[in-house]
């Protein structure tokens, strides 16, 4: 196997086990301890991975992230496709939804077929994907813009929240540990924290590379929602954390219609 087909391997079993020994690189992969520890230098470029003593580790917490609107980057991948193709799903006719300005709730809003839906949304993207379906009843909801990241936040915007009600909430996540959901935005993160309180069903959107790691603004917490929709299992302690809150997880897959 070479390098670069290895630390792809190390970056996946990071991913689920949050951490790797030299021990355990030279067992896995068949490799001599000096060839454990190449590959920990090149793995300590990634800015994800952190090397200790002995081996290495994913990052536990992540910088606040660029999510300057990009037109060359709005195709979704794999998982965030499994994801919203699932919770497409559980959206019936009639129903009326609080979408949020995430990655995985724009991809949700890109396949929004159902008949006579109603969309409360902060977004602006999702407003210009949206407005493409005569199915769709749309309401902007107001506030100071973000250029940027194109939606909308503030005071005002969160008052306004208390003139809806929805029947489900779908929000996003950029981190998610045992202590609960996190963002890179403070305004983000107040938005979402009182869009929780608009709906009878919160529905978390969240790709599985996102558990584990902790952005900048803590904001919600398990008792809030109601379901989590993932493309991966998070691990027992995120099952076990679920369960205590009465939080369904769902897990998507290939055969996600």
């Amino acid at each position: 196997m070479y390098q670069d087909e290895r630390l792809i391997e190390i970056k996946e079993y990071l991913k689920e086990h949050k951490r790797i020994s030299v021990g355990e690189m030279m067992e896995r992969y068949e490799i001599s301890r000096d060839t454990a520890r190449r590959d920990l230098v090149k793995l300590e470029q990634d800015a994800d991975v952190i090397r200790t003593r002995g081996g290495a580790k994913l990052r536990t917490s992540t910088p606040p992230v660029d999510r300057k609107h990009n037109e060359s980057n709005t195709y979704p991948t794999l998982s965030i496709q499994r994801i919203t193709n699932y919770a497409k799903s559980i959206v019936k006719e009639g129903e009326s939804l609080l979408l949020d300005a995430s990655k995985t709730v724009e991809s949700l809003a890109s396949v929004l077929y159902s008949p006579n839906i109603k969309v409360v949304t902060n977004a602006i993207t999702l407003l210009q994907i949206l407005s493409k379906s005569e199915k769709v009843h749309i309401h902007l909801l107001g506030g100071k813009f973000d250029k940027d990241r194109r939606f909308l936040y503030g005071p005002a915007l969160i008052k306004s929240l208390n003139d809806f009600h929805t029947d489900k909430v779908f929000i996003g996540a950029e981190g998610m540990t045992g202590e609960g959901i996190s963002y890179s935005s403070e305004e983000e993160a107040l938005v979402n924290q009182a869009m929780i309180n608009r709906g009878d069903e919160v529905i978390v959107l969240i790709e599985h590379s996102s558990f584990g790691t902790e952005a900048f603004y803590r904001s919600i917490q398990f008792h809030q929602i109601d379901m989590v929709i993932t493309d991966k299992q998070p691990g027992a302690v995120f099952e076990e954390v679920f369960e205590e809150n009465n939080v369904e997880l769902i897990v998507a897959d290939n055969s996600t219609k």
